[in-house]
């Protein structure tokens, strides 16, 4: 009970944003097998590198008490990428939510305006220019420097930057699944 108790605290705790990058960092260090080529993607799947990727979990199994331990920082990723994955989604899903997070933080801005306190960032409705495409570079931002370094992450041990590039029609490359929605959702925006 103690162990799996740790864990799940372990996890809610990685939606911290005041943590930053710590779940990636640990990721990169638990399984260095699957960052070993230049930047975030995952080695070409059947390569010498995607086998000591498969090593590497394969060891994490065979460890037996150290496994939850090596294991842990990629559950909290998971969550991680879990909280933050409307971009990742349908792009009319993405949208509604970037709107609805947005309302919630000015919410939240109110009550700490109404409250006599300090607004939060982000949530400061006076100080939104209402310019929509302040709001579009405002998402980019987020995908840009919160969802991006945590979705890539995950695909590169998910194997899914591993899988060969579709061909298009007009014979340009297409990202894999979880790494084109990212990227057309950030496209929506300006």
């Amino acid at each position: 009970y103690g162990r799996f108790r740790k864990m799940m605290i372990g996890m809610v705790l990685a939606t911290d944003p005041a943590r930053g990058f710590e779940t990636v960092a640990a990721v990169r260090a638990a399984f260095p097998a699957a960052f070993a080529v230049a930047g975030p993607e995952s080695p070409a799947a059947g390569s010498a590198e995607a086998r000591a990727l498969q090593r590497s979990f394969d060891d994490a199994a065979a460890a037996g008490e150290a496994a939850p331990e090596r294991l842990q920082p990629l559950l909290e990723l998971i969550v991680e990428v879990a909280d933050v994955s409307h971009p990742l989604r349908p792009l009319a899903v993405h949208r509604r939510w970037s709107v609805m997070i947005t309302r919630e933080f000015y919410a939240q801005g109110d009550l700490e305006r109404a409250r006599g306190g300090p607004v939060s960032p982000l949530c400061d409705r006076a100080a939104s220019s209402g310019d929509a495409a302040a709001f579009g570079r405002g998402q980019q931002g987020f995908i840009d420097f919160v969802v991006a370094p945590r979705a890539r992450s995950l695909a590169a041990l998910g194997g899914e930057a591993a899988r060969p590039a579709a061909v298009a029609s007009g014979g340009e490359r297409e990202p894999p699944p979880l790494l084109a929605a990212l990227e057309r959702s950030h496209a929506s925006w300006g």
